[in-house]
Order: C-alpha cells, then sequence, then structure tokens
C-alpha cells in the first residue's frame, strides 16, 4: 500500500488545502497565497510556484492528503466532485477549518446549502462567466471567439441571461471571503445585475462596429435562473462592460497583426546594404525617406481637418432644420474619416518603432468612433428630412414616407447604442451626453409613432396649458386648454380655448373632491379642476370625461403643459414679438405679461386669454418652422421637461399607456420597481393644491427634509418637514398660500403626530358630508380636519394649511408603517422612493435613514454621508429620488 501523503505545518503559517481538477483557479489562488501560509494544491496542472506543495488529481475522487488545514478550498467543475464535499465538511469540522466551495452559479442545488449546514464554518462561492485575456470555458470565450471572427450567431434573439466577472477580479473576490471572519455565508462573485448575451455583444461592437449578429431560430425558451439570497462580493458600480471591452481587446491580440516571421503578412526583412558603386546623393534619399515616413500622417491630417471644417456648418444645417444639406455635409465628414483611416496600418507600425503604438490606437479609435458619429448623423437626417416632408407637404404617400423616416431613424439609434462616447472630441461629448436620455425614450417609443401620428386612425389629443404658479396635484391650474387634431403625420387641426367656455356648456351636475367643494368652495366640477388626483393618468381621464361632456369632442391622448414648457420654447426661439399687443415676450417677463393679458379680470365669455395665447402660439410656431431657434437648446431640454414632470402624456389606449407608464412619462402612482425577497420597498408622495384662487406659488419657496428610521424590531417610521416661504407682499397675484397639503404613504401607514411651526396639532376625522359643513350653523373643529383617502394602492392624509405673506411655516408630520422589515436574513435591503409632484420646480431635499446598530451598511447611493447608524443624503428635488440601502448583519 502506498504510504500517505503527510504534509506538516510550518511554525508561523497555516496550511491550505486546494483542490481544484482543472487547476485553472486553484493554482492562481495558492500563487497569491504562497507567501502567505504553506499551500497544498491537489490538480491536474502544477502549481506556479515551487514552493507549493503539489498533489496530482489522478482519480476521480482524490485522496486528501493528511494533514491539520486551516482552510480548505474545493474548485468544483463537474458534478462528481460533489462527492467530496460531505468527507471534506467532516475534515473541516475536525480540523476547526474554514470551507470554502466554489462553484458555477449554474451548477447549485438547493441540497447544496441543506448539505453545508452540516460545517460549522463554511463559505459557498458562486461563479458566473469567467472572463479575461485567454480563454476560459465559459460562454463569454464562446462569444469572444465568435466576434474575433467577425460574427456572432445569437440563438434567442441574445436574451440568454450572462453573469460575467474578470478572472483577476473573481481571484481576489474568493481570496477575500475564503480568508474573512464571516461563517456561514452564501456569496456572488459577480455583480448583482445580469446581462443579456446581446447586450454583451453590443459592448464588443464599441471595439470593432465591424461585428455583425445574426438571430438565428430556435425552439429553446430563454429563461433567467433564480439565485438564492447572498451576498455580491463585487458591487452594484463593477464595471463589467468595460471590462469585456478591455479583455477582449487584449485577448484578440494574443495573435500579433503583424509578424516578422510571417513574410506573407508583412514583411519587415532586415534592408540590404548599399552597394558602394551606387552613388545617390544623402540629402534626397533622406529627404524621400522623410516624405515617405510621414506620408500617412499627412493624409490623416488633410482629411481630418476637411472633415472638421465641415463640422460647424453641419450643425447650422441640422440646427437650423435643413436635414437634407445636414445629410450631405454629414456623407462627406464620414467619407474622409474613412479615407484617412488606409494610413492606419504603416501608422501603426511606425510609431509601435518608436514605441507609441498606444496613443497612435487611441487616436484611430477616436477617428473611427468620429466617423461612426457622422454616419449616425446622416442616416439620422435623412430620416428627419422624409418626417419633415410629411409634416411640411402632401407626399404622395405620407405612410410609405413616414415609414422611410422612421426606419432610417431606428437605424441610427441601433448604431448611437455602440457609439463609445469618451472617444469623441472633448466638445462632442457633453451635448452627446446631454441627448442620450432622449435618445433611449426615443428606442422605447418609436415603434408606436406610426400609432401616434394618425396613421391607423386620425389622433385627436387634448392639450391642458397648466398654470404651476397656482399649483395643483396634476401640474397646475388649467386656465385654457387646445385640441391638436394628426392624421397621416401631419397636424389637421390646432386650436387654444377658454376653459370658461367649455366649462360653460357642461350641463348637470358633477360632483367635485372633498377639498374644492368644501375650501374653494364649489358645488360643481369642471375641466378647470379635472386635474385634482396625484396620479396624472387619473387626471386624464377626468379632463377626456369632461371634454366629452362640456364640447363632444373624444380625445385620444391627454398632454399637460405647465409654464416651464413655455419657458423652454421661448429660451429656444428666442424674444417672440407680437405685434398686434406690441411687446416682446421672453423667458423672463412671461408670466407676468401673460397674467396682464390673459388672468387679470378674466370672466366667462371673453377672448382675452385664448387671442393672446393664439397669439403667441402662432408666432412661435412661424419661428420653429422657419428655424430660427436653437434646436439643440430645444432637443437637450425636452428629456427633462419630462422626466421633471413639466411635460406628461396619457392614453386612453392601454397598449398606449402601458408603453408611457413604464418609462415614467404620465407621472403614475404605479410601482415600477420589483418586489424581490428581502427588499423594503418605501413610499412618500407631496400633493399640493392651491385653493386660495391666486399665482402665489410664484413667489412659494420649499425645503423638504424627509427622516426615516428602522428600529430594533425592524419597524419603520418617518416623519416629513416641510417648510414654506411665501415671499408674496400679498398684491397681486400673490397673497396667502392656501394650500390643501396630502401625503401619500404605503396603505396602511397611520398618521402619529402634524405639528405647524413646532406646535403640536389636534387631529379629527375631515367632515365631509356637503350636507354638514354647507348648514349655516356648522362649526368646524378647531384643529386639522383630516381626510383619509386612497388612490393609486396608497394611503393619502388631506389637510388645509395657510402659509400667509411674507412668512415661513413648517410643517411635520410624523408616521409609522404598519409592515416591518425582515432583519434576519443575511441581507437586509430598504428602497425608499419620493414622488415628485408635477408642476414643482427642484427644490432642496434632504433623506435621513436611521438604523440599528446590529445592521452594518453594505451599499448606498452615490454621495451618501455616512455616521453612526445614520445615512444623508441632500439632493435638489428635480425628479422622483430612488434610494436603496443594502445592509449585512453585523
Amino acid at each position: 500500500m502506498d504510504t500517505p501523503l503527510v504534509v506538516e505545518e510550518k511554525k508561523q503559517g497555516k496550511v491550505i488545502l486546494i483542490i481544484d481538477k482543472q487547476g485553472t483557479i486553484g493554482k492562481e489562488i495558492a500563487h497569491e497565497l504562497v507567501n502567505q501560509t504553506t499551500t497544498v494544491l491537489v490538480s491536474e496542472q502544477k502549481p506556479l510556484d515551487e514552493t507549493t506543495v503539489f498533489v496530482p488529481f489522478v482519480k476521480a475522487v482524490p485522496e486528501v492528503p493528511e494533514g491539520k488545514y486551516s482552510h480548505i478550498f474545493l474548485i468544483s467543475s463537474e458534478q462528481k466532485h460533489h462527492e467530496l464535499t460531505p468527507s471534506l465538511i467532516e475534515k473541516a469540522n475536525n480540523d476547526d477549518a474554514r470551507f470554502i466551495y466554489v462553484l458555477s452559479y449554474r451548477d447549485y442545488k438547493e441540497e447544496m446549502l441543506k448539505q453545508l449546514e452540516e460545517c460549522s464554518n463554511y463559505v459557498l462561492v458562486l461563479l458566473g462567466e469567467i472572463f479575461g485575456n485567454r480563454e476560459f470555458p465559459s460562454l463569454i470565450s464562446d462569444l469572444f471567439s465568435q466576434a474575433k471572427e467577425g460574427k456572432v450567431s445569437l440563438p434567442e434573439l441574445g436574451l440568454e441571461t450572462v453573469r460575467p466577472a474578470l478572472f483577476e477580479d473573481v481571484i481576489e473576490s474568493i481570496i477575500r471571503i475564503g480568508m474573512g471572519g464571516q461563517k456561514k455565508i452564501l456569496t456572488f462573485a459577480f455583480s448583482k445585475h445580469p446581462m443579456t448575451c446581446l447586450s454583451v455583444v453590443h459592448g464588443l461592437q464599441k471595439e470593432n462596429p465591424d461585428i455583425k449578429i445574426d438571430f438565428p431560430q430556435s425552439s429553446k425558451t430563454t429563461s433567467i435562473l433564480s439565485l438564492p439570497e447572498g451576498t455580491y462580493l463585487l458591487d452594484s458600480t463593477y464595471p463589467v462592460g468595460e471590462k469585456l471591452r478591455e479583455a477582449y481587446k487584449k485577448w484578440k491580440e494574443h495573435i500579433p497583426r503583424f509578424s516578422s516571421q510571417n513574410n506573407d503578412v508583412l514583411s519587415l526583412a532586415p534592408i540590404k546594404k548599399r552597394k558602394k558603386e551606387v552613388k545617390k546623393p544623402i540629402l534626397l534619399v533622406v529627404s524621400t525617406g522623410v516624405l515617405l515616413l510621414l506620408l500617412p500622417w499627412i493624409w490623416l491630417g488633410m482629411s481630418f481637418l476637411t472633415a472638421g471644417v465641415m463640422a460647424e456648418p453641419l450643425k447650422k444645417a441640422v440646427l437650423s432644420g435643413n436635414f437634407q444639406q445636414g445629410k450631405t455635409y454629414a456623407q462627406a465628414m464620414t467619407a474622409l474619416l474613412g479615407a484617412g483611416q488606409w494610413s492606419k496600418p504603416i501608422a501603426e507600425w511606425e510609431a509601435s518603432v518608436i514605441g507609441q503604438e498606444g496613443s497612435v490606437s487611441v487616436l484611430f479609435s477616436q477617428i473611427n468612433t468620429s466617423e461612426q458619429l457622422a454616419t449616425i448623423v446622416a442616416i439620422s437626417c435623412n430620416g428627419l428630412s422624409h418626417l419633415q416632408t410629411v409634416m411640411k407637404g402632401n407626399p404622395q404617400n405620407p405612410l410609405n414616407e413616414f415609414t422611410s423616416g422612421i426606419n432610417d431613424i431606428k437605424s441610427g439609434l441601433l448604431l448611437e447604442q455602440q457609439l463609445n462616447v469618451a472617444l469623441l472630441p472633448g466638445s462632442l461629448q457633453p451635448t452627446v451626453k446631454k441627448l442620450q436620455p432622449l435618445l433611449t425614450l426615443a428606442e422605447e417609443t418609436i415603434d408606436i409613432s406610426p400609432q401616434l401620428f394618425g396613421f391607423t386612425k386620425q389622433m385627436t389629443y387634448l392639450v391642458l396649458l397648466e398654470n404651476n404658479n397656482e399649483l395643483r396635484p396634476g401640474g397646475g391650474f388649467i386656465g385654457s386648454y387646445a385640441v391638436v387634431s394628426v392624421k397621416n403625420g401631419k397636424i389637421t387641426s390646432f386650436t387654444v380655448h377658454n376653459v370658461y367656455d367649455a366649462d360653460g356648456q357642461l350641463k348637470g351636475h358633477v360632483e367635485p373632491p372633498f377639498a374644492i367643494r368644501r375650501y374653494i368652495p364649489l358645488v360643481h366640477w369642471y375641466l378647470r379642476d379635472s386635474n385634482f388626483s396625484a396620479d396624472f393618468i387619473k387626471d386624464a381621464q377626468n379632463a377626456a370625461f369632461f371634454l366629452k361632456a362640456e364640447t363632444g369632442e373624444e380625445a385620444d391622448g391627454v398632454v399637460g403643459v405647465d409654464l416651464s414648457v413655455i419657458k423652454t420654447l421661448l429660451a429656444s426661439s428666442g424674444p417672440v414679438y407680437l405685434p398686434t399687443y406690441n411687446q416682446t415676450i421672453t423667458p423672463d417677463n412671461f408670466f407676468l405679461l401673460t397674467e396682464q393679458h390673459a388672468e387679470k379680470n378674466n370672466f366667462a365669455g371673453s377672448t382675452q386669454k385664448q387671442d393672446f395665447l393664439n397669439a403667441l402660439s402662432q408666432e412661435l410656431q412661424k419661428k420653429l418652422f422657419a428655424g430660427n431657434f436653437s434646436a439643440q437648446s430645444l432637443l437637450e431640454n425636452i428629456y427633462p421637461l419630462f422626466s421633471q414632470k413639466h411635460l406628461l402624456v396619457a392614453f386612453a389606449d392601454g397598449g398606449l399607456q402601458q408603453i408611457f407608464t413604464v418609462n415614467s412619462l404620465s407621472s403614475s402612482l404605479t410601482d415600477l420597481r420589483p418586489t424581490e425577497a428581502g427588499q423594503y420597498n418605501d413610499f412618500a408622495a407631496i400633493s399640493e393644491a392651491n385653493i386660495g384662487i391666486n399665482k402665489v406659488n410664484f413667489f412659494v419657496k420649499r425645503n423638504v427634509l424627509q427622516d426615516m428610521s428602522i428600529s430594533p424590531t425592524g419597524s419603520v417610521s418617518g416623519t416629513l418637514n416641510i417648510i414654506y416661504t411665501n415671499t408674496s407682499d400679498g398684491t397681486w397675484p400673490g397673497g396667502d398660500y392656501k394650500n390643501y397639503l396630502r401625503v401619500f404613504l404605503p396603505q396602511g401607514a397611520q398618521l402619529s403626530a402634524i405639528s405647524l411651526n413646532g406646535v403640536l396639532q389636534s387631529r379629527y376625522p375631515a367632515v365631509i358630508d356637503p350636507k354638514v359643513y354647507e348648514a349655516t350653523n356648522f362649526k368646524a373643529p378647531k384643529g386639522l380636519e383630516i381626510e383619509q383617502t386612497t388612490e393609486g394602492g396608497r394611503v393619502g392624509y388631506g389637510f388645509l394649511v395657510i402659509i400667509p405673506k411674507t412668512a415661513t411655516t413648517t410643517v411635520s408630520i410624523s408616521y409609522v408603517l404598519t409592515q416591518k422589515i425582515q432583519l434576519s436574513g443575511k441581507l437586509v435591503s430598504y428602497n425608499a422612493l419620493l414622488f415628485k409632484q408635477p408642476g414643482t420646480d427642484a427644490y432642496p431635499y434632504t433623506f435621513t435613514l436611521e438604523y440599528p446598530s446590529a445592521l452594518k451598511l453594505f451599499t448606498s447611493p452615490s454621495g451618501t454621508i455616512i455616521e453612526t447608524n445614520k445615512a444623508t443624503l441632500k439632493e435638489s428635488l428635480d425628479t422622483d429620488k430612488n434610494y436603496q440601502f443594502v445592509f449585512t448583519n453585523q
């Protein structure tokens, strides 16, 4: 019988056992630990260091060398290696050793974790798809190989899920958690957010745009493997896309592009010495040589400079709406930049001679990226030219013309996804980055554009012109509205109306919301007050109902537009002169002049409001169609108007509405966050309604502080402190701010206290029966009447608060949530969402979260200020804010 191998522990170190048949991971771990301890590697591959004790892996289930170990690593690559687990668990328990079990997440079975529970000190590490600058047996290596050949085949539309991680980062993660102190923990050596194979290849296309993608048919069903609850060793900011591209770049360069030993590729044989009898002027020879060396750079410079000269006229053409001319300039730039790259092989070789190949590679990457951008602009200009023809003229076949334009724009958007913005000239990067959210929005909605632009049927849109200086839950008081009809891509009618004209036609009674009838007071409900819901989709449904009831017109969609949208148009168009009024309108004077001409002394039947707004809209349209506006400014601000909820849309068609809801374009209370195990979703919304019949919101500033607390038992409580400052001196159009304030919280939340300027208020259920509060002998309770409602799955609490002129009032609302956070899990996730009210401008917002000492903050949003058991974020509330905090149990 063979004598068993006995490993003796060094006096000043530990002995670590690593079992890895394949050896790729095991020998790297042994190499990293060899200077710290004695390492024993059981593998088919020899270790990287002579000091590592090597035991060949010769049997299906190898015998473990005798000895006492402090750590036992098992890297499992085959199902039968799992048979080692019971004996290794027993060995680990006997040696009081730490057992680190490493395997692919695709091989994980639930019973493995149950088996590991028999070990007193274990770590289970699940691996994703490992990649690096050499081949690994994973799907990523297969994609790398196909990409190098120039064509990648992606079954199931490339939607198969992968969880990539760089080899070096995986090794570091395994060692860090393996040699750490946490016991009985399941971990993942990859980032939390998976990728699709398609997104991986799109990333590689940024390195090589010539990679083609094929989508073969397959009967296989794509599925996402569910993962157990565990700790992610690579945080959510792990730059997997960047690491994939860098690894692919190194990986494909293993076979040199030019080889001095392969004359079929490029001959670099030594130059023979000239015969002495050949006589040529030395100066001529040197000059010729220098010229030949400089020729590729001269050509490159001429091409690049000539293309650069065209950049400015291209920009002017596009921004003025001359898309055909823009297309011509962009195509010329594409050709010039492409022609300049013929010198790339020679320039790279020359640079390698002087050790500057890296700089030249970056230069040509920048030129290639600029060429990509020029191509995108050319294609997009062609598409926009088609759409312009549809909107301005009467093409023979509007649908074909529109479809051609949309297809070109789709192609441009697809190419934009592959664009590496970091390689563009510095002057272009800010503009492209600002436009990217808008381009993403276009990608999400472009497929339904034929329906939106009236190619399936005429579309009628109700545009609510909301004055957010008289703030309402849906944006602002609806003083006017427009009805826009679109058919076959062309606006067939556009009319602006005074809302009082429509409201005067309402027959019958519609019961208004409680606050409108009780505090304005108005007995009937009309279109002008229809946006009283915190959910704009509900507001749109109400507005469409009133339009039909009052005028007989039906709306397919409703668009909410507040003063910020008009100001953005004025900022892009420049000052607008109105001849009829002999006044020039600018973003700065727009509000006061509008109030002067359209609101003051207004009465039912008056046309002064619609006359003024019609005159302004007509002059704006003239400037826009004549190209006398900054298209760049307008395009850069369209997406912020949506995200900041100054521009909202909703549709009667449920399919259309779903697309706009999931893209957060309708300010819906619908919660789009996933409900995952171990995640606690919190929510808060502040909804104000100016019911004082003035425009005081022009003068009102606010500051919001939200303080949340998690108790040691898992209960959650919070306080919203809203600090209002009314700078109005009381003269028109200001005054006191009569604010019907509502807060919406998770279902079941209970109010615990309300204070005004630090004074605790008595609270009573609101008297909502008009027969009671409209009675002549009615006396309101001395305190706050609280109206409780349910909307969008949230509980709402509303009450009246008045902020006097030139005064500051602090409203403090404290509450307790009924649902508790489960603190027993290994990971505890708290996700807070503050819902921004449409129509409000940005204001200071501070979020504070206090948590028990038993929790350790693992991940938090960027910019978090961390103190003892307390996390704070200070931001400007210009959009909805979503904060996620992940804790581990200490």
